[in-house]
């Protein structure tokens, strides 16, 4: 159960998670990509979730997984809104990415 308050140390719990995926995959445009994105706070939130959402993308090109790219279109545009569903949706392809 993630707390609403503990967002953006989750999101950057998922961008580690993911650097070390790519790292081990020698993806280094996605490591790039996912270094520039930076620390997450509540200021930065919806712009650095669509950041790591390209990036996410950028490791799709390389996996060609319909489980994840049907993730990646449920993502969308990240405003604040909807935000909860975003993470919950980014939480799922940071798990299928590290399985694949």
């Amino acid at each position: 159960m993630i707390l609403y308050t503990t967002i953006p140390s989750v999101i950057n719990n998922l961008i580690g998670r993911l650097k070390t995926a790519a790292i081990a995959d020698a993806k280094t445009d996605v490591v790039l990509a996912l270094t520039a994105i930076g620390t997450v706070s509540w200021f930065n939130l919806p712009y650095n979730l669509n950041k790591l959402e390209s990036a996410i993308k950028l490791y799709q090109t390389s996996l060609l997984d319909g489980d994840l790219q049907d993730l990646i279109d449920k993502l969308g545009i990240v405003a604040w809104y909807d935000l909860f569903n975003k993470v919950v949706t980014l939480i799922e392809a940071t798990e299928l990415i590290e399985t694949l």
